[in-house]
């Protein structure tokens, strides 16, 4: 995997293999190396951008192992334990402003 900056606010992941397919799998094992940066996919490339403070303003509990929080600046925050649960709850919010969490409440 390499690391490449493509402006002072953004850096795409490239894989060793370009023909590999981006799965959620391998967002969430990004996500963890970085866990200050914000991961997502655009136009066919891992991208990761600082996501800067989280202030909650708001914690729903959606099931017993997983919340989702609203925060300051408007993002939604997905926070739990189940990687399949979270990438199933993350299906009814919109990206690119949803942030997931598998490692745990905060």
């Amino acid at each position: 995997m390499s690391l490449a900056y493509v402006n002072e606010e953004m850096a795409c992941v490239f894989a060793e293999n370009p023909e590999a397919a981006i799965t959620p799998s391998i967002l969430f094992e990004i996500a963890e190396i970085f866990p200050h940066c914000l991961v997502f996919e655009k136009d066919g490339k891992i991208c990761l951008q600082e996501a800067g403070p989280e202030v909650v303003t708001k914690t729903e509990a959606l099931s017993a192992l997983t919340d989702l929080m609203t925060l300051e600046d408007g993002r939604l925050k997905l926070s739990g334990y189940n990687q399949e649960e979270l990438l199933e709850l993350a299906q009814a919010y919109p990206f690119p402003f949803l942030s997931v969490q598998r490692t745990g409440r905060p």
